[in-house]
């Protein structure tokens, strides 16, 4: 049930990290443009920021795995994409839209690099061993600071 649920939100937070992501660089350049407001420069920054810990959090959460592997694919995937066909992928993820004066650019993270970036985050995250056993698979044992054989050689004096 937990890959079920992992993989459900790996295919939930995978577009939504890549509409976040263009979000927050479309009102960070509108910051650092001429004609921007500082106010853009500091929403593009919570926007990235905050996208960041949300991403980061489903790469390192000890669930399953699946979700990050899945949302990692996802990224790696449009960027490979990208790679072998770009007229094809440009016209397929060149979407712009306006929200509150902030462009919205999803080719955006695509042609700079930072879906492959992140994809790869993602995907090197499934790695580790901790993230593929359940809490139920093998009890834990419960941790002291004083040694079993010690504990076990003070119990018989």
């Amino acid at each position: 049930m937990r890959h079920v649920m992992s993989l459900v939100a790996g295919a939930v937070l995978a577009p939504l990290i890549w509409v976040l992501v263009a979000a927050g660089q479309g009102a960070f350049q509108s910051g650092l443009s001429a004609e921007g407001a500082p106010s853009d420069l500091t929403m593009g920054l919570i926007l990235l920021v905050g996208i960041g810990l949300g991403a980061g959090l489903i790469a390192t959460l000890r669930t399953s795995p699946m979700g990050a592997l899945l949302a990692g694919l996802v990224f790696i995937g449009a960027s490979v994409y990208l790679y072998l066909d770009q007229a094809g992928a440009l016209s397929v993820f060149t979407t712009t839209w306006q929200v509150k004066g902030y462009p919205i650019n999803l080719a955006l993270p695509l042609t700079n690099g930072v879906l492959a970036f992140a994809g790869a985050l993602l995907i090197m995250s499934t790695f580790s061993a901790e993230r593929w056993h359940s809490d139920d698979d093998e009890a834990e044992e419960e941790w002291t600071p004083i040694p079993q054989e010690t504990q076990d050689y003070w119990s018989y004096r």
